[in-house]
């Protein structure tokens, strides 16, 4: 089970640095028009990091809570996975 939990947690920091980049992306190709806005490379990593959060953002949407202009949904998400890799961290080192 050390292994997985390893690899568990490997993919959850993976995923909080790709909602971070996603996030600062999606802001610099607002600001900053060229070439590189449309490389395959961060169009995945901006598509990527919109997938992890839209099931947050849809939950904050229900309830009522606005999306926009601010949208929170990332740091929401970047919290649940610090709290889940922290989980993971003390299974690893419980042992």
């Amino acid at each position: 089970m050390g292994p997985l939990l390893g690899i568990i947690a490997f993919a959850i920091q993976a995923a909080i640095w790709i909602v971070i980049a996603s996030v600062i992306l999606s802001w610099v190709s607002r600001i900053v028009d060229g070439p590189w806005v449309n490389a395959p490379l961060f169009d995945s990593i901006i598509r990527f990091g919109r997938a992890i959060c839209e099931p947050v953002r849809r939950l904050m949407e229900r309830f009522g809570l606005p999306t926009r202009p601010f949208d929170f949904s990332p740091m929401i998400v970047v919290f649940g996975l610090q709290c889940l890799g922290s989980l993971v961290n003390h299974l690893l080192v419980g042992r």
